[in-house]
């Protein structure tokens, strides 16, 4: 039974489009996956159906007396509470939380994901822990539709994983954005992506959506290499999982292969390359005895490993075990507790952390990524790329590539960091929680650029299919050592449930009260985000009026220097509340 109709539904911030005349049917038991790339309206889209924002055109149907709880990729709670008192206030206007059932639902959901102590104060918990507080209210309301935007941002491994049984078992309505392929193929059975303003459609899971959407841009000649890309680097991946020995699957691998066949003539204006223009030996680091320790407490001790070229290690572990502690330790930013480092003669790292580092909104593009880490990326069989091109692999067009760097929304500067990155040539590539807002275009493009890399890649992530797609062996926290894994992560979490405790010591309350004074701050930027988006509009106004002014003939010299005056600085105020308007979008729309 169909719960939901949208019907041409459009939505408009300005002249901007962000998606026009859609439409769709959310049934009473399906499981929708919402994708696309950062910016294009999906949290848009999820307000709009939860009742939280509006269309500008087009029609939304519910069912009489439908119960709908929603779920924002930013929960936001009062500090000074404590979580028994804080799961009864409800994170989304949506939801309404009332009764002692209801409250013993959500003990009981916290418990499976390890929060007992309800008496802790909010203001030092970490995101991970209000992501748990806020699942737990929503998924205890059990609605007729379940609205979930990015559930696992923040969570560690081992809540993904219950997380995905627990909506796979789900029994009504799911609609989520999420970057989380695992969800995707195992979740979903109805996959709908936001491109260019438009809607497409897919009725099956990520594997499905896959091989469709490469056979709609094959038949419509567009973008042949990125299909042929998508084809090699997700669809041959996932033959080689366990579930590629079914029948129905093999049936859907050989119809792979003949488009594979199909594609082979076609211009591919992608490139393979790797990084190792700094030559090194096998060893890249030698590490003995190496330990730590974080006020009162000891993070891990007597770690000893040498790291070679073309080696990929995943790190594992719950939230605040020592994780970017650990990287900064080999990269010598910090100093062991004990322990030695030796790096070799021409080791050079490449370091990618979690929240990427400022970058001058006043400089272009491609002026910046020249000046900052050079006009070419070397090959190391003597070949050179240039910057330009290597933007233009990572998604940023020749035009992108002069606007400035302020006129960038919030997951195009973490793209456009990775670039910095990489075209240092490192050949130890660090990456700490990589797919934190970027898009699942950008993770498979980074996931081939590894395929590639000669040098040695370590990377902590939470995501276990990126993980298992990159890595070939991990880096896990146990027991207070970093232990060498030669499973998958997605075996070793699924083996070693005891192992995901969130661990939060007690000298470190100051560092989490200020985390989440900085999540409190969302709610206030939501509140200015609405606000620019009025504002831009009415100035977007004002901009067309001039403009159609200054074309005006018979206007006197005075009076168009004057106008052209207005226009110059409306424009530049323009410029900078779209760019503000754009980084509190990719915080509420990744």
């Amino acid at each position: 039974m169909n719960i939901v109709s949208a019907d041409k539904i459009s939505k408009h911030i300005g002249d901007r489009s962000l998606f026009n005349e859609i439409s769709f049917g959310v049934d009473s038991n399906d499981k929708l996956g919402l994708i696309g790339t950062n910016g294009s309206g999906k949290t848009t889209l999820l307000r709009i159906i939860a009742g939280l924002d509006e269309t500008d055109q087009g029609k939304i149907t519910k069912t009489n007396q439908l119960r709908i709880a929603y779920l924002p990729q930013i929960p936001v709670f009062e500090p000074n509470l404590s979580i028994r008192s804080a799961m009864l206030e409800p994170v989304s206007p949506v939801n309404s939380i009332t009764g002692d059932d209801l409250e013993r639902q959500m003990t009981n959901i916290l418990a499976e994901i390890d929060v007992t102590n309800l008496d802790q104060t909010i203001g030092n918990l970490s995101g991970g822990m209000l992501k748990k507080i806020a699942l737990a209210q929503t998924l205890a309301l059990e609605p007729d539709l379940l609205i979930l935007d990015e559930p696992t941002n923040h969570l560690d491994a081992w809540t993904n994983l219950w997380l995905e049984e627990r909506l796979a078992a789900w029994k009504k309505a799911i609609f989520l954005i999420t970057h989380d392929r695992y969800f995707l193929e195992n979740v979903t059975g109805r996959i709908l992506e936001l491109d260019q303003g438009q809607l497409f459609q897919y009725d099956g899971n990520y594997s499905y959506y896959l091989e469709k959407k490469a056979e709609r841009e094959m038949a419509a000649a567009r973008v042949e290499a990125k299909a042929s890309r998508l084809l090699k680097s997700e669809l041959e991946w996932l033959r080689r999982q366990p579930k590629a020995r079914g029948t129905k699957q093999k049936a859907r691998v050989d119809r792979i292969e003949d488009l594979q066949t199909l594609s082979k003539g076609a211009s591919n204006r992608s490139f393979e390359f790797d990084s190792s223009a700094v030559e090194s030996k096998n060893r890249i680091l030698e590490v003995k005895n190496l330990s730590a320790a974080f006020e009162d407490r000891v993070l891990f001790s007597g770690f000893e490993h040498i790291f070679k070229s073309r080696e990929r290690l995943g790190v594992l572990g719950p939230n605040g075990c020592g994780k970017s502690t650990f990287f900064n330790l080999l990269m010598g930013v910090l100093t062991p507790a004990t322990g030695e480092i030796k790096k070799g003669l021409h080791t050079r790292f490449g370091y990618f952390d979690q929240t990427s580092r400022d970058l001058d909104g006043t400089k272009k593009v491609i002026d910046y990524v020249k000046r900052n880490a050079g006009e070419i990326l070397a090959r190391g069989d003597g070949v050179v790329m240039e910057a330009a091109r290597l933007l233009e692999y990572f998604g940023f067009s020749g035009r992108m590539q002069q606007g400035l760097i302020s006129q960038l929304s919030g997951g195009e500067r973490r793209r456009l960091h990775l670039v910095l990155v990489l075209m240092a040539s490192p050949n130890f590539l660090i990456l700490d929680e990589p797919t934190n807002d970027l898009d699942i275009a950008t993770l498979v493009l980074l996931e081939d650029f590894l395929a590639d890399f000669q040098g040695c890649v370590l990377v902590a992530s939470h995501d276990r299919y990126f993980l298992d797609r990159v890595v070939s062996s991990l880096l896990v926290y146990e027991d207070g050592e970093i232990r060498r894994s030669n499973q998958s992560a997605s075996e070793y979490i699924a083996i070693n449930r005891d192992r995901g405790h969130e661990i939060v010591p007690a000298k470190a309350a100051r560092t989490q009260a200020k985390a989440q004074e900085k999540r409190r701050l969302a709610a206030e930027e939501i509140k200015e985000y609405r606000a620019l988006e009025r504002e831009i509009e009415t100035m977007e106004k004002k901009k067309s009026e001039l403009e159609t002014q200054l074309s005006n003939p018979a206007a006197d010299y005075a009076k168009l220097t004057a106008l052209g005056v207005e226009y110059e600085a409306l424009n530049k105020v323009l410029v900078e509340k779209w760019a503000r308007w754009e980084e509190l979008g990719e915080r509420k729309d990744g």
